[in-house]
């Protein structure tokens, strides 16, 4: 699993139109220009692929070169979340918890 899968919120979330146009194949690209959504899944994935082209680590593990810790996790979710008294995100609001979640599927 990758982190962007747990904001996908288990296939049902959908890019638009801008997502579509940087991150999707051709086909997805078209739909977008209808007016039309896509699954996200085949726009991550190119993120994916995207990323690694240009260097960039895609997990803790590949930036850190070692896993973060339990007690890292917490306050990287607590820095994120203003000490748990915000949640963060705009096309899926995250909470401390989800950020947690994140954190823990990205260090593997």
């Amino acid at each position: 699993k990758i982190p962007c899968r747990h904001i996908a919120d288990g296939g049902h979330f959908y890019f638009t139109q801008k997502g579509l146009g940087l991150f999707c194949s051709r086909g997805s690209s078209e739909l977008a220009s209808r007016g039309q959504s896509a699954p996200a899944f085949p726009g991550i994935e190119t993120m994916k692929v995207f990323y690694k082209n240009i260097g960039m680590p895609k997990s803790i593990p590949e930036l850190l070169g070692r896993g973060a810790t339990d007690d890292e996790i917490r306050e990287m979710a607590e820095k994120c979340s203003l000490g748990k008294t915000s949640t963060i995100g705009h096309l899926k609001v995250l909470s401390y918890d989800d950020i947690v979640t994140i954190y823990n599927m990205a260090n593997r």
